[in-house]
């Protein structure tokens, strides 16, 4: 982003409007910089390539998810961390 890192901009828009939920989305896959995220309020952290890594036949079609995998992004969307959301056992 021009002018502006992720870890910034997560940053401001927690401490300006800590309502809003953040996903980051980024082509980085280092431990560290995820880590980095979460702790600057983050609330999940998507890489930009992930699908490739499914195999998926065709992209135009929805991936089949567990019943454990629509529990945890009904947990995601109601902000729930990750810590919370692994101790769960819906």
């Amino acid at each position: 982003m021009p002018g502006i890192g992720g870890l910034e901009l997560t940053k401001r828009i927690r401490k300006e409007h800590p309502s809003i939920k953040v996903i980051a989305m980024s082509t980085f896959n280092e431990r560290s910089l995820i880590s980095q995220m979460t702790e600057q309020g983050a609330y999940g952290y998507l890489l930009k390539n992930a699908y490739r890594k499914q195999a998926w036949p065709q992209m135009g079609k929805s991936p089949v998810l567990t019943t454990r995998k629509k529990e945890v992004l009904s947990l995601i969307a109601e902000g729930f961390t990750n810590a919370q959301i692994a101790k769960s056992s819906l």
